[in-house]
């Protein structure tokens, strides 16, 4: 799964932009993830992230249900920048942002019509 960087929207302008200079999108502009291996009925899945151009391997909590034409999957985990050689911003001097941040991630698959 590969997520672009400009595809982010923490619903605040100012904020994208601090993000996306934080993390080198020009540079690196992906964010992708690979299963391992898909473990039905777990309530976790683990794989590689690669973030800012290194990979690591992690595991994640995951909640799924299944519906008759849809699978929803949702997962909440921390992520420590300084991890992926990504240095924390500092927005003011007295206002520092810090190097754990935590991801949220809302997936729905559905059905294909006839298929």
């Amino acid at each position: 799964m590969e997520v672009r960087w400009q595809d982010i929207d923490t619903k605040n302008g100012t904020r994208n932009r601090h993000m996306l200079k934080t993390v080198d999108a020009d540079q690196f502009p992906v964010i992708r993830f690979e299963v391992a291996a898909p473990r039905p009925a777990a309530d976790s899945v683990g794989g590689t992230l690669t973030l800012h151009g290194v990979s690591r391997r992690v595991v994640w909590p995951i909640a799924a249900r299944i519906g008759t034409d849809t699978v929803s999957v949702a997962s909440d985990f921390p992520v420590d920048m300084r991890d992926y050689g990504i240095k924390p911003p500092v927005r003011f001097v007295i206002a520092r942002m810090g190097p754990v941040v935590m991801v949220h991630v809302r997936l729905l698959f559905v059905k294909k019509a006839g298929g």
